[in-house]
């Protein structure tokens, strides 16, 4: 077939010859010509694997449909030309001997342990899984003195399933409890989600991609595979490859995918992975192409094969270890705050530990977290009855609220000027690093911490001194060493504490550690005024009105109406203790009626298909 991609009529005179055909060698090279640029096609592959080649499994990774068309051109070639390192099954797995799991229990006696007993149908779905297994060369037959129980646990799939009997629903897992206990660990870390998040946040393109069966693609130590072995009603077997469950498992893949992009890391390329989920930043579409290009090439020499299904390319933002990064800077992921909204008031214990254990992962967009939650951690102790109040209500929907706000975190530059803004209460402590940009100031991160019992007993001076002690080494630490910032404040105290006499040893450790950062304290005394004249004991914590009264007749500044409002509105302890001005449901009771029609009731069904006049209530 032949096409015209110019702008101008073209004509073919009549036995000229267009080109010429011969048969290519193995490994020859391809070049193809589109679009005005000319780009490397497949390297020529014999005529066993051009059926691979050919079921384009790249057609199923997620393209950005707002790219330009030759962008998307591009886009494509890129994912054709690597088509091989996307898998074309569920069972199409790479094998990646890099470094191999090995599993040493030291001395200890082999682990020997009976099947668990199963339904006939779960003992007929173990076996299919167990087959397929058995075909894809994951596990062999064993004859190991090892031994540990199968069990099948249920996708969530199954749920809307209309066969239960179906192999899909169901997922292998083996109990290596007893085997993890006699393991030597390996403490190879995972990488800090906070750090990876705030790596790849603020750039233009993004990709995403999702290893297949992560740990199933790496190789096993040949000694170690008779350890692995699993029993089942039915027989003896053991893994070729990494099994899931394993004490150790974890370390091992992130060692391997750590030595995969590293060469990428070196050369600066805004690169990473957490576990099987890797992500890909740059800040043009020229710069992403290289990248995933390099990191395409170095996932294909590991013999690692990725998910197309799961994977994303040239994005403007994605959703990534449960947060969305674009331009803009950091969110919490949608699809987990509608989860959140959707979860009801606990009425155990358990139940608000879920809660607060969910809620928790998103504390760095809730200013005061540790504040505000302070009431639900308390009903979590473990000598506390749960007895579920106002005040747990109150800090329950409170929590919700705040991340249905949808908060945006900026990227930390240091090209900005930055400033930390920390407070004391009696019960905590909360912060906020600010970073002042062209359009204004952003929020870089929120911090918040409940005192313990002892911290309680300190003078408010030396609370908030402590305040910015820990938001300065502890929580900001990484952003603000090396470069000049400011603090602000409300203590007119904090301000002297450079040139203060007399210090208890407490405060003068601290002041050696603030020593080696370059700051400057500013005194916020519109904060300070609004405290003493709403917070104090003498003030009574009265409404806004009130307290606009109090500071309207000794001190002004721009928009304090405004400032003094959004401030009362905003007292955590005042929200919470404010009585609930629902009216209470009332008794049920037995009206006396003395004579026929007396008390008419009606209820009303619909809606129904409406009528010719329009009406669909009856």
């Amino acid at each position: 077939m032949i096409g015209n991609y110019s702008n101008e009529t073209i004509s073919i005179p009549k036995n000229i010859k267009l080109g010429y055909v011969e048969i290519m060698q193995d490994d020859s090279e391809i070049l193809s010509l589109k679009l005005g640029y000319v780009k490397k096609s497949m390297i020529c592959k014999k005529k066993q694997n051009l059926d691979d080649i050919n079921s384009y499994s790249y057609k199923d990774v997620k393209i950005n449909s707002k790219l330009r068309e030759i962008e998307q051109m591009r886009a494509k070639d890129l994912l054709e030309k690597y088509a091989d390192v996307f898998s074309t099954r569920h069972d199409d797995l790479g094998y990646c001997n890099i470094d191999k799991h090995k599993i040493e229990t030291e001395n200890n006696d082999p682990i020997k342990k009976k099947p668990y007993k199963m339904s006939l149908l779960h003992e007929k779905i173990l076996k299919q899984i167990v087959n397929d297994f058995l075909k894809a060369g994951l596990i062999s037959p064993s004859k190991s003195n090892w031994s540990s129980p199968a069990i099948l646990v249920a996708k969530p799939s199954l749920k809307n399933a209309s066969d239960v009997s179906q192999p899909q629903h169901y997922r292998l897992v083996i109990d290596y409890r007893f085997l993890n206990n006699i393991t030597k660990a390996d403490v190879y870390p995972l990488p800090l989600m906070q750090s990876s998040i705030e790596k790849f946040a603020g750039k233009k393109f993004y990709s995403k991609f999702d290893i297949t069966m992560g740990f199933y693609q790496i190789a096993l130590d040949n000694k170690s595979k008779e350890k692995t072995a699993f029993i089942t009603p039915f027989g003896l077997y053991q893994f070729n490859v990494l099994p899931m469950g394993m004490k150790n498992s974890p370390g091992t893949f992130q060692r391997v995918m750590n030595k995969i992009i590293e060469p990428l890391q070196q050369q600066d390329e805004c690169v990473g992975a957490y576990v099987d989920d890797v992500g890909a930043a740059s800040n043009d579409f020229n710069s992403h192409e290289i990248l995933l290009e390099n990191l395409f090439k170095a996932v294909r020499e590991a013999n690692i094969k990725m998910k197309p299904t799961k994977s994303e390319i040239f994005m403007e933002s994605i959703s990534y270890l449960g947060h969305i990064l674009s331009k803009n800077g950091i969110e919490p992921d949608p699809k987990k705050i509608e989860m959140i909204d959707k979860i009801v008031e606990p009425i155990n214990k358990k139940q608000l530990q879920s809660f607060v254990g969910t809620i928790n992962f998103y504390r760095k967009f809730i200013p005061n977290f540790s504040i505000i939650a302070r009431p639900l951690f308390d009903l979590m102790k473990n000598n506390t009855k749960f007895e579920w109040k106002e005040a747990h209500l109150s800090a329950f929907n409170y929590l919700k609220e705040k991340l249905k706000e949808k908060p945006i975190l900026t990227v930390f530059n240091p090209q900005y000027e930055i400033e930390v803004r920390c407070d004391a209460c009696d019960e905590g402590m909360g912060a906020v690093l600010v970073q002042f940009e062209p359009d204004g100031q952003k929020v870089i991160q929120y911090a918040s911490s409940s005192f313990k019992d002892y911290q309680k007993k300190w003078h408010i001076t030396h609370k908030e001194f402590y305040a910015l002690y820990w938001s300065i080494t502890k929580e900001f630490s990484s952003y603000l060493y090396g470069k000049k910032f400011t603090v602000q404040t409300d203590s007119k105290s904090i301000t002297y504490f450079r040139t203060s006499k007399t210090m208890n040893p407490r405060l003068i450790r601290m002041i050696t550690e603030l020593e080696i950062f370059d700051f400057e304290i500013k005194y916020n005394m519109r904060t300070d005024l609004l405290r003493n004249a709403h917070d104090s004991p003498e003030s009574g914590h009265f409404g806004e009105k009130a307290t606009f009264e109090s500071i309207r007749t000794k001190y002004f500044w721009p928009n304090f109406k405004k400032d003094i409002e959004n401030y009362c509105k905003s007292f955590h302890s005042c929200q919470i203790t404010k009585p609930s001005r629902k009216l209470a449901s009332g008794v049920g009771q037995i009206l006396e009626i003395s004579f026929f029609f007396e008390r008419v009731q009606i209820d009303i069904m619909g809606p129904f298909t409406p009528t010719e006049r329009g009406n669909k209530y009856i």
